[in-house]
C-alpha cells in the first residue's frame, strides 16, 4: 500500500498508515531498548540534494562533525535570533559528557553556545556512563532574509577552546530572581510574580516598575480577577548558560478572597545580548470532579506597567502598511472569528471566512488575518509585544495605552471562555524592551516572524537516518535505494505530498463541505478525516519524522501545530476522576490522568471536551510518543512534563491488559498505542520501570 493513492470520496488514510508506520518504528524500538550493548548505528545514505553550504557529516568514536542548517523562512534577516534545536547522536560514537562540545560557524569559528542532554542510550539523561543519544543546543544565528546559514556541531576527545565570554548572567536571593542579558536586566519576584517587576535597559532606562496587580490574570464575568503573582508557589532558575536562561514559574490563579482557579506554569526564556523575552504560559484545570464540568472565564491576558516616556506613539501590525499614530487613552487591535457558546458542543464550520480583525481607539481600520503584534514608543523606550498563532487562535486583544501594554488571550468581548475539566492551554507570547531609537514597526513585526518561523538547527536527511534515533528510517531520496526499490520510494513521497498531506491538512478535501480547516483557541491544530480526529494515530510523530526525512518545512511547522492541540486539548491533565457518575470504575482509583480524548463521531464536536467521549475509556487511541519527539527537537520542557502524564495512563491499560478487554477489541491497536508512550517515555526519562514495562508489551505482543 505504499504508493497507493486514496480517492478523495474516502476518509483519508493518512493518519491509519502514519499509526501503521510508527507501529513497526515501535516494534523495532523495543528491540532497540532490550539490547544492553552499543552496536554500530545505520550504514551510510546519500544526502538528497544540495543543502546550503554542503559538508559531509563525520562520526567516529569520541568525534563528531555535523552540519546544522539555519534557515528564515519570515523573509527577514535573522540578527543574533535564538536557535534552540536537539540534536541526535549516533550511539558508537559514545560521546558522555557535553564538555567536548562545540559550535563553529560557516568560518570555523566558534560560536557561543550551551549543551543539555535530554536523552540517552539505554539509560538515564543523567547517567554519564551511557552515551548520549539527543543534545539540545542552544546559540544565536545570523540569517539573511530568505537565506541559510551553516553553522556546525563538534566534539573533540577534549574540551575545546571556550568562545569568548558573553553578557548573559543571573543572580537571585529569596525574594528575587535578575536576569541580566547584556541589553536589559529583568527582576522576576519570587514572592509576588507578575512576570517582570523591573526592566532596566542598557542606557539605565527603567521601563517598569513592580505592581503586585499586574502580570497575568484571570476575569470571570462578575469582574472578579483571579492574579497569578496572589498564587505563586514556585519561581526558579530551570536553566542557565552562556547563551539562555530559563526561569519557571507555578502556582494557581487567585482572587483577592483566596479563592483559587486554574493553575499555571510559565516559562521566560532570556538569551544574551538581547532585551526581549519569549513567555510560554500555560493554564490547566485539575480540580473538577465531572468530564462535564468547566471553569467560565470572562477574559483571561497579560498587563504590563510600561512607561516608554514622553510623545507616545503606538504601532500595531496589519497584513500591509502598520497603522501608527499619537498615542491618546489607548490604541488596540482585536482579532475574532465564529465561536460556539457553548465551547464544546460543536466546532465552527466554515470559520476561516468568519476570521477578521478590527483597531480601535486611537487605531482605526479592519481587515481579515493581522500578523499579531503591538508597540508603543516614547522618549524613554519602545515596548512591542507579539503573540503565536495570533489569528488562528482567535480571539484575541492586543492594545497599549499609557502606562500600560495589554495581552488577551481571551478578550471579555467575546462568549465566556469555557475551560472545561481536565483540560489546559498554552500561549506563546514574545514581549520586547528597546531603546527609543529602535523601529517600533520593525520591532513588532520581527517578534511576530520569530514566533511564526521559529529559527532551526536542522541536520542532513542522511544524518537523522545514520544515527538511528528513529531506528530505521530512511531518506527521500529515491538514489539512496536500490534500483529495483526507487520507483516505491518516488510513489510514496509523490503521495504524500500530492494527495495525504494536502488533503489532509492544506484543502482538507475529505469534508465534502469545504468545513475542515479547524480554528479558534480550542480547536487550532486538530486533524480532519471523515470526522475530527483528534489527531488520533499520533499525527505530529509522523509529521516530524517526515520532516527529518525531507527537510520540507510545511511538515515541521504543521507538526508543531497539531503536537501543541494534542498536547494541551487531546490529553487529560487531572488526576481526578473526570468520569465520576458517567462511567464504572475498572480498578484503577484515578485512572484519567495521560488518557487521551477520543472524538464523540455523534455530530460535529471537534473534541470531546466536556463529552465522555464515544468510548468509555479511549485505550484505541492513547498516545504521546510524539511529546518526547517535541522535547528532543525543541527543548520544550511543558511536551516532556505532558509526556509523564501519558505514561502514567499505563495503570489503567495494566487492569484491562489483565483481564482481557484489550483482546476483545480485535486489535493491536490498543497495545501498539500504550507501546508509543512507553517507548518515548523510556527515551525521555530512561528509567528501569519503563524498561521493565517494554518488555512486558513485547512479550504481550508475541503471545
Amino acid at each position: 500500500r505504499i504508493g497507493w493513492k486514496s480517492s478523495p470520496r474516502e476518509p483519508s488514510s493518512f493518519l491509519r498508515r502514519v499509526h501503521t508506520f510508527s507501529l513497526v518504528v515501535a516494534l523495532l524500538s523495543a528491540c532497540s531498548a532490550r539490547e544492553s550493548g552499543s552496536g554500530d548505528p545505520a550504514d551510510g545514505t546519500a544526502t538528497p540534494g544540495p543543502d546550503p553550504s554542503p559538508a559531509p557529516d563525520g562520526a567516529a568514536p569520541d568525534l563528531l562533525d555535523v552540519s546544522l542548517y539555519v534557515e528564515d523562512f519570515a523573509g527577514i534577516a535573522r540578527v543574533g535570533e535564538p536557535v534552540r534545536s536537539g540534536v541526535p547522536v549516533p550511539r558508537a560514537v559514545a560521546i558522555r559528557d557535553v564538555e567536548c562540545f562545540r559550535v563553529v560557524d560557516s568560518n570555523g569559528s566558534p560560536v557561543a553556545a550551551q549543551f543539555e542532554v535530554t536523552s540517552r542510550w539505554n539509560g538515564r539523561p543523567d547517567d554519564v556512563t551511557r552515551p548520549i543519544k539527543w543534545v539540545l543546543v542552544s546559540f544565536l544565528a545570523d540569517v539573511e532574509a530568505g537565506g541559510a546559514s551553516n553553522y556546525r556541531l563538534q566534539s573533540s576527545s577534549s574540551p575545546p577552546p571556550a568562545p569568548s565570554p558573553t553578557a548573559l548572567g543571573v543572580t537571585e536571593d529569596a525574594g528575587k530572581i535578575v536576569v541580566s542579558t547584556g541589553a536589559a536586566t529583568f527582576t522576576i519576584s519570587k514572592t509576588k510574580f507578575n512576570l517582570f517587576d523591573a526592566v532596566e535597559l542598557a542606557d539605565g532606562a527603567q521601563v517598569t516598575s513592580p505592581s503586585p496587580s499586574g502580570g497575568i490574570y484571570l476575569q470571570t464575568a462578575d469582574g472578579v480577577r483571579f492574579l497569578a503573582s496572589a498564587g505563586v508557589t514556585e519561581v526558579a532558575v530551570e536553566e542557565r548558560g552562556p547563551v539562555e536562561v530559563v526561569v519557571v514559574a507555578r502556582g494557581k490563579h487567585r482572587s483577592a478572597a483566596g479563592v483559587a482557579k486554574l493553575d499555571y506554569t510559565v516559562r521566560m526564556y532570556f538569551s544574551n545580548e538581547r532585551s526581549d523575552v519569549r513567555v510560554a504560559y500555560t493554564f490547566t484545570e485539575r480540580d473538577l470532579a465531572s468530564i462535564r464540568s468547566y471553569e467560565a472565564v470572562d477574559e483571561v491576558g497579560f498587563e504590563i506597567p510600561v512607561d516608554v516616556g514622553l510623545g507616545p506613539t503606538f504601532a500595531i501590525g496589519t497584513p500591509g502598511v502598520p497603522q501608527a499614530g499619537a498615542l491618546g487613552a489607548e490604541a488596540w487591535q482585536r482579532q475574532t472569528g465564529s465561536l460556539s457558546a457553548a465551547m464544546a458542543a460543536e466546532h465552527n464550520p466554515g470559520n476561516a471566512d468568519t476570521i477578521a480583525y478590527a483597531n480601535g481607539g486611537a487605531a482605526s481600520g479592519a481587515g481579515g488575518k493581522a500578523p499579531g503584534w503591538i508597540a508603543a514608543r516614547g522618549s524613554k523606550a519602545v515596548v512591542t509585544a507579539a503573540l503565536r498563532w495570533y489569528w488562528q487562535q482567535y480571539p484575541k486583544k492586543l492594545r497599549v495605552e499609557p502606562g500600560l501594554l495589554g495581552i488577551e488571550l481571551w478578550p471579555s468581548e467575546d462568549v465566556d471562555l469555557r475551560v472545561y475539566a481536565a483540560s489546559q492551554k498554552t500561549h506563546e507570547v514574545i514581549v520586547g524592551f528597546h531603546e527609543p531609537a529602535t523601529s517600533a514597526e520593525k520591532a513588532g513585526a520581527a517578534s511576530a516572524a520569530r514566533l511564526a518561523h521559529p529559527l532551526v538547527a536542522r541536520c542532513n536527511p542522511e544524518w537523522y537516518a545514520k544515527t538511528r534515533v528513529w531506528n530505521r528510517v530512511g531518506v527521500a531520496d529515491p538514489e539512496a535505494y536500490p534500483e529495483e526499490n526507487r520507483h516505491i520510494v518516488g510513489a510514496f513521497y509523490d503521495n504524500l505530498f500530492e494527495q495525504e498531506y494536502p488533503t489532509t491538512f492544506v484543502s482538507r478535501a475529505f469534508d465534502s463541505a469545504g468545513r475542515g480547516h479547524a480554528y479558534s483557541m480550542w480547536d487550532f491544530g486538530d486533524g480532519r478525516e471523515s470526522t475530527w480526529s483528534n489527531l488520533a494515530y499520533d499525527t505530529p510523530r509522523s509529521l516530524f519524522l517526515h520532516w527529518a526525512m525531507t527537510r520540507d518545512r510545511d511538515l515541521l511547522e504543521t507538526g508543531f501545530e497539531t503536537l501543541l492541540h494534542l498536547r494541551d486539548v487531546d490529553i487529560e491533565h487531572s488526576a481526578k476522576d473526570t468520569r465520576a457518575g458517567i462511567r464504572e470504575s475498572r480498578g484503577v482509583a484515578k485512572p484519567w490522568l495521560g488518557r487521551t480524548r477520543y472524538n464523540p463521531v455523534r455530530g460535529p464536536q471537534s473534541h470531546d471536551l466536556g463529552f465522555e467521549g464515544a468510548t468509555g475509556y479511549g485505550f484505541e487511541h492513547s498516545k504521546g510518543q510524539s511529546f518526547a519527539d517535541h522535547w528532543f527537537l525543541t527543548g520544550d520542557r511543558m511536551s516532556k512534563e505532558v509526556l509523564a502524564e501519558t505514561y502514567a495512563y499505563y495503570d489503567q491499560w495494566l487492569v484491562d491488559a489483565t483481564t482481557d478487554f484489550h483482546r476483545s477489541s480485535g486489535s493491536t491497536r490498543v497495545v501498539s498505542h500504550m507501546l508509543l508512550i512507553l517507548l518515548g517515555y523510556y527515551d525521555a526519562y530512561g528509567t528501569d520501570e519503563a524498561r521493565e514495562r517494554i518488555d512486558y508489551l513485547v512479550e504481550y505482543l508475541d503471545e
